[in-house]
């Protein structure tokens, strides 16, 4: 499991696993925020093997696999978004980001 937590903009990620290229229908996530994401609809965005794959949260769900092709960086990103409003997390190496063997 991924554990995503977003502290206002500030997106951290603990992995209880790691992260093998090739692997399918395996790896979950699941998105923990404060109060500043109440009321907005949620995306996850994943970027990796060359792709880039937005998943809309609604609980927890797998990793796209699309993302694991090939071993290098994962990075995450979350965006809230509501009628006329768009919230997202920031790109910090180190915290938005996980290797892929």
């Amino acid at each position: 499991m991924i554990h995503l937590v977003c502290n206002g903009q500030q997106l951290s990620i603990d992995a209880e696993e790691t992260l093998v290229s090739g692997t399918v229908g395996r790896y979950t996530f699941d998105l923990e925020t404060d109060e500043a994401w109440t009321g907005l609809a949620l995306k996850v965005i994943f970027r990796g093997s060359g792709k880039t794959i937005e998943v809309e949260y609604a609980g927890a769900a797998l990793v796209p696999w699309e993302v694991l092709q090939n071993s290098g960086t994962l990075s995450i990103s979350v965006v809230g978004h509501a009628e006329g409003e768009q919230y997202p997390t920031m790109y910090a190496p180190g915290n938005s980001t996980l290797f892929v063997f």
